[in-house]
């Protein structure tokens, strides 16, 4: 493909992410995956001038599942140190976390209890559901959130005690056989 064609495709894509920013920022901080094609023998483009047809370039949403299915890295046993032995069940916790950061009724059910949180500067043994959506501004404060909104299946860290979201905010681990939040370091 020569640079021109490129830069139409890097262009179109541009473009789309930016119309559909503000939609997705507004939602839940994740942004969509699209699929554009661009039809380059039939598509007139001449460099000589600056009129270019674009006209058949196509945009369609891929769904979740194909996302899922398409998108989730293979990391040679890199969770195993925290006994984690699927690469799908993390990847899928990091994005429910990520999806549902102000969402305290489902984070609710993501945690392991009790578990201990900072309540108005004094270390607090949060024992149940509805201790923690009771309190949930104060433990999932603008640092955790932040913290969650930023993370990155690639940026976490992983040792015996669990997996790292950020700077140690946010830590999980293999609960019952469920990954769950099992610090939280606000």
């Amino acid at each position: 493909m020569n640079k021109l064609k490129l830069l139409i495709l890097g262009l179109a894509v541009f473009a789309i992410s930016c119309n559909n920013a503000d939609q997705n920022d507004s939602k839940n901080g994740d942004s969509t995956k699209i699929e554009v094609t661009v039809d380059v023998e039939n598509t007139d483009i001449d460099k000589n001038t600056e009129n270019k047809d674009v006209s058949n370039i196509t945009v369609k949403e891929v769904p979740d599942s194909a996302i899922m299915a398409e998108t989730i890295p293979k990391t040679n046993g890199f969770f195993e140190a925290a006994g984690i032995n699927s690469d799908e069940q993390i990847y899928i916790f990091v994005r429910e976390l990520r999806a549902n950061v102000q969402n305290k009724n489902n984070l609710s059910e993501m945690i392991s209890y009790p578990i201990k949180a900072n309540i108005n500067g004094t270390k607090t043994e949060i024992a149940n559901k509805e201790s923690f959506v009771e309190n949930f501004d104060q433990i999932f404060n603008k640092k955790i959130s932040s913290a969650v909104k930023k993370s990155n299946y690639y940026d976490l860290f992983c040792n015996y005690q669990g997996v790292m979201i950020g700077d140690g905010e946010i830590w999980m681990g293999l609960v019952d056989g469920k990954i769950k939040i099992i610090a939280i370091n606000n």
